[in-house]
């Protein structure tokens, strides 16, 4: 009986050549299945966000831990493949599929992906994810929305999507979805609608750049893990650097910065700690709290402060 390879159909699942093999290719897979790498299973977490806030950073030092096994692929863009501008995934990339990417793991082990576009998805996505990852805990990362920006930003003029100039930069911003990857408590109160807060665990960017051993160690205990001590140099490597490096102009910062005004406003009442050094009411402190384990109290206030902000929280995609 011919058998498969299970990593030669997972291989390269977002924006390199992908399986080609039709749909009941995976049905017959399952049918001659071993227990040693065709066991479909659903992954234990998943990083939902947000792009330039570290999520490269995080997906390295992930791997490191003895216990944890994730897709060779960091972005597998599988619950985002119905958004506008999402890159298309064959149509039999379905949820056995997805759910065959982590079959190769040892089953003692932690699996699960990070792609951080999925905090721009809605309610019928977010359902979606659920459906398929219902007991998956969420990663979400935060960095101060308007360096986040801009930090996108360089990362467009590197590749050349973007002409250099503040003209061009708030051209790029007005775009919705580009805005709507700096408005994190509307994420998470959609995310809240399917899953329990006490599956989210919030992530500063600015603990990887201030205290990047205790970000980790906190991941690895909210992923139930042991501790895991990785080197300190290895930790501060930077990792998806832009060849693009240059300041941000006065005009375009303040312009941004009162774009997201409110939204930082919201993140600093709910959150504190880091999430105030944004709006200039904390002190500039390495010891804040490195992350945020999601409450129902955090969610009931996103809630009622997005309820009477100018955005609401609901989105179509």
């Amino acid at each position: 009986m011919k058998r498969y390879n299970i990593k030669a159909i997972i291989k390269n699942v977002s924006g390199r050549i992908l399986a080609s093999s039709p749909k009941d290719l995976i049905g017959e897979l399952l049918a001659h299945r071993t227990r040693k790498n065709i066991i479909p299973r659903s992954p234990d977490f998943i990083g939902i966000g947000v792009q330039k806030a570290g999520t490269t950073w995080l997906c390295a030092n992930l791997r490191r831990h003895p216990h944890i096994w994730m897709p060779a692929v960091k972005e597998i863009h599988y619950f985002d493949r119905k958004l506008k501008g999402s890159s298309t995934l064959p149509a039999f990339c379905d949820d056995l599929w997805y759910r065959l990417l982590f079959s190769p793991a040892p089953e003692s082990s932690k699996v699960g992906e990070i792609t951080p576009r999925y905090a721009l998805c809605g309610d019928e996505e977010i359902a979606h994810m659920h459906a398929v990852a219902p007991d998956a805990k969420l990663l979400f990362l935060l960095r101060h929305p308007v360096e986040r920006f801009w930090s996108q930003c360089q990362m467009a003029m590197a590749s050349g999507n973007l002409a250099a100039g503040d003209t061009a930069a708030m051209q790029f911003f007005d775009f919705k979805a580009r805005r709507y990857r700096g408005e994190y408590s509307k994420s998470i109160v959609r995310f809240c609608r399917q899953y329990d807060p006490s599956q989210m665990l919030l992530i500063f960017y600015d603990a990887i750049v201030k205290q990047p051993q205790r970000v980790m160690l906190e991941v690895f205990a909210f992923l139930g893990l042991s501790d895991f001590t990785i080197d300190p140099l290895v930790l501060s490597q930077r990792v998806n650097t832009t060849a693009i490096n240059q300041p941000m102009s006065e005009t375009l910062r303040r312009k941004i910065t009162m774009a997201y005004r409110e939204e930082m406003e919201i993140l600093a009442d709910v959150l504190g700690g880091y999430a105030s050094n944004w709006v200039g009411t904390g002190s500039i402190d390495e010891h804040h709290p490195a992350v945020v384990r999601l409450s129902a109290t955090h969610v009931i206030d996103f809630d009622n402060r997005c309820s009477h902000s100018r955005t609401s929280c609901m989105r179509k995609t």
